[in-house]
């Protein structure tokens, strides 16, 4: 090649070279691992974006686990490619193409989902397995944040239309009757029972607090006709036991102690590499 001719290129070339250049090279005690900027740029296999400081993390989790000889099988991916294709009911084509959109080749969404399965597993084992909320820590933060369930209503509806043959009063007075003594010759066809939260109960029917189970309030008028309620059953306010909010609180005191060993995990990786930026 003339020199000339190399020259007018070169510009194109180092062009080329700078859109995929090396961001980071990591010195690690099995092997060299460079991170260039079409890894930082390309999205995870379900789509999402990645973070330089998820894919650096990534792959220090990796080298620590190839550190301890915890790295799948072939075997192990191929079954947990099949796997993720049982659960999600997409045949090998559907695969393909999710990775191909992803900016993937096979054999790199393979590789990708072995990582992951590496890296869950090394999470597990520095970070998870640390994990510990005692049962003193889960009362005092019970009794610390008390959780009142409100009261609930499970109410019917029913409107009386008006009719030409019978005043308001008297068909008034008929179904107040009736809903003090539930005896008299009326028919009610009552909607559908449903449940309504305290909060939930409208001012002017707030009447509803003080009822009990079966009654029947005094009609109004509407519109329409005679409006009759009828409350069918109620919930009384309580205090939510522990029982039920057991898992719910040892969660919630988990996660800051997870951030933690996360933290002091993502420490002890970079003290045990050698990380170069470029």
């Amino acid at each position: 090649m003339k020199r000339w001719f190399f020259l007018f290129f070169l510009p194109l070339y180092a062009e080329r070279c700078e859109v995929d250049r090396i961001k980071v090279t990591i010195y690690g005690p099995t092997e060299t691992i460079l991170i260039t900027q079409s890894e930082v740029d390309r999205p995870a296999l379900d789509g999402q974006p990645k973070t330089f400081d998820d894919l650096l993390f990534e792959f220090l989790v990796y080298l620590d686990a190839k550190r301890i000889n915890a790295i799948p099988s072939a075997q192990d991916v191929d079954r947990y490619w099949e796997e993720v294709k049982r659960q999600n009911n997409l045949s090998e084509q559907d695969m393909q193409n999710i990775a191909l959109q992803a900016g993937y080749t096979l054999s790199e969404a393979k590789a990708q989902l072995g990582r992951m399965s590496a890296i869950s597993q090394m999470l597990d084992m520095k970070v998870k397995s640390g994990l510990f909320v005692s049962k003193r820590e889960v009362q005092a933060y019970y009794d610390a944040h008390p959780e009142v369930q409100q009261a609930e209503y499970y109410i019917s509806l029913a409107v009386v239309p008006f009719s030409d043959l019978e005043p308001k009063e008297a068909m008034k007075e008929r179904l107040c009757d009736y809903a003090r003594t539930g005896k008299g010759d009326v028919r009610i066809a009552w909607g559908e029972p449903f449940w309504l939260l305290h909060e939930e109960i409208a001012a002017d029917k707030q009447f509803i607090y003080t009822m009990k189970a079966g009654q029947i309030a005094l009609p109004r008028a509407t519109r329409h006709g005679f409006e009759m309620i009828k409350l069918v059953n109620k919930k009384p306010e309580r205090l939510v036991p522990l029982s039920e909010r057991y898992d719910e609180i040892e969660m919630l005191l988990k996660r800051p102690k997870y951030e933690q060993l996360l933290e002091k995990y993502k420490a002890e990786l970079k003290d045990k590499a050698t990380i170069v930026y470029h």
